[in-house]
């Protein structure tokens, strides 16, 4: 390969990579993961954007759900599962297992 032929691939490299980012999340917002296990949500209190994503991972051997108590989410996770929910408006949000009531979680978007 000639020279300018190695630049234009590097460039056209990294334009792939640099759509991706933006594909991944750039302008779309972040993911923020929530780790379910022990019977708890860790972290149990969030802050959030208009635009992000809650990711739920449930590292436990039983089941959970993440249940939005004004009723805008109501997602079950199997032990090993991921589950997420793309936040819109500000706000706070209030969650609890069903099968745990124990377990509570907030999030604050702003």
């Amino acid at each position: 390969m000639r020279p300018r032929a190695y630049v234009a691939s590097g460039l056209a490299l990294a334009s792939v990579v640099l759509a991706g980012v933006a594909l991944a999340g750039g302008g779309a917002g972040g993911v923020i993961r929530v780790t379910v296990g022990d019977l708890t949500f860790s972290p149990a209190s969030i802050t959030a954007k208009p635009g992000d994503t809650i990711e739920w991972v449930n590292g436990d051997f039983i089941d959970h759900t993440a249940t939005d108590e004004a009723a805008h989410f109501d997602i079950v996770m199997a032990p090993g599962e991921t589950q997420r929910v793309k936040l819109q408006e500000p706000g706070i949000i209030t969650y609890i297992c069903r099968y745990h009531p124990n377990m509570t979680g907030r999030i604050e978007v702003k």
